[in-house]
């Protein structure tokens, strides 16, 4: 029974991210001294990411031009998964210093580390509502896994889902009324849609099947996701209307197409594809809401990954293992300016943008 579990929160964990586990597990042979701490109170940086540098994956931060490093955990454990608050003081994140996936909170500037979880078994991808004031979260309880939620100190920890329906990756609605999450495994998984108010769980599609990743648009009124077809058919990135569930197709290929996002204005998406390589590398693509305006921006012959907006949406940050065993970068969303922005022999990986100002702003006046 515990083999089966551990093959399912593998198989959570490493959707389309085999190249970075690889990469992970040769880079820690190069992990170079630590850097100091941070000074409390300094909190210029706007981009998270994780870094194997100290022989265990650590949560580092830095300028949005790859200036002033610093890292925020210093534990003998892994430490991923960090996520912005909306407001941009504090980090959410999965810390293993118990021996198990937790949940933790800290600020912005690595200081009041908080475990907020100790259920059984693993807690992960903690997912902060909009407005900052709860995070949601998946826990297997050494079985199927569910969707909790609970306030952002910890307090009031309630399920989302029966106990029964192997649920994982949620994401929120703008509007925090919502919640959308995975139910299922393999060509049985699909988007279900939880409401936050009266617990009413449906299906986002009438027909459903072999979905992943939802993500919500920015005005929320469309989930994306993932559509894996058959061996000849690819992995194509999807839009389902929330209110009538019809699906327009953003991609159409019989190549990967995979980890899209929104910009912040919800007019275009970051995606990465195997498309132009026919099956090879993964390369930065970008294209517009409507399907239109595809265009590749690394045209690389050596994976990219984890491509995430800035908060403003004037940057794209992203892994490359351009640079052995993967560093970060930084482009211009048409493709310009492209620039490295971590310089070690360790692996860097998996950016996350701070929220911009504005968006800052519009969490303090929700309160």
């Amino acid at each position: 029974m515990s083999n089966d579990i551990n093959s399912t929160r593998l198989r959570r964990l490493c959707w389309f991210a085999k190249p970075l586990l690889v990469a992970a597990s040769m880079a820690a042979s190069c992990a170079a001294a630590s850097m100091p701490a941070r000074p409390v109170g300094d909190v210029a940086q706007e981009i998270l990411f994780t870094s194997m540098r100290d022989g265990m994956m650590q949560i580092y931060g830095m300028r949005d031009d790859g200036s002033g490093e610093h890292r925020l955990t210093r534990t003998d454990s892994s430490e991923l998964q960090p996520v912005w608050s909306p407001d941009g003081a504090r980090v959410a994140y999965i810390s293993y210093r118990s021996g198990q996936g937790d949940i933790y909170v800290m600020n912005a500037d690595g200081g009041m580390q908080t475990r907020l979880t100790d259920m059984p078994g693993l807690e992960q991808q903690p997912r902060w509502s909009p407005d900052g004031s709860r995070i949601a979260f998946m826990a297997d309880q050494n079985g199927p896994g569910g969707i909790f939620v609970m306030a952002a100190d910890g307090s009031g920890r309630r399920a989302l889902t029966p106990a029964d329906m192997d649920a994982a990756d949620p994401a929120w609605s703008p509007d925090g009324k919502r919640i959308a999450f995975i139910q299922g495994q393999g060509k049985s998984a699909r988007i279900m849609l939880v409401e936050l108010e009266n617990g009413a769980i449906r299906p986002l599609t009438r027909d459903g099947k072999n979905e992943r990743n939802p993500v919500w648009s920015p005005d929320g009124r469309q989930v994306m996701y993932l559509a894996p077809g058959g061996r000849t058919e690819g992995v194509n990135i999807k839009l389902a209307s929330v209110d009538s569930g019809e699906v327009v197709s953003l991609t159409q290929n019989q190549y990967i197409n995979s980890q899209a996002s929104f910009s912040p204005d919800g007019s275009r998406v970051v995606y990465l594809s195997n498309a132009d390589t026919q099956g090879g590398a993964m390369n930065l693509h970008t294209i517009n809401r409507d399907g239109s305006g595809a265009k590749n921006l690394t045209h690389s012959e050596v994976q990219d990954l984890a491509p995430v907006w800035s908060g403003d949406g004037s940057h794209i940050y992203f892994m490359s293992f351009k640079d052995w065993p993967g560093q970060i970068y930084r482009i211009n969303p048409d493709g310009t300016g492209r620039q490295r922005l971590t310089t070690t022999q360790a692996q860097e990986s998996y950016p996350v943008a701070r929220p911009s100002a504005t968006q800052q702003a519009l969490v303090g006046q929700s309160k």
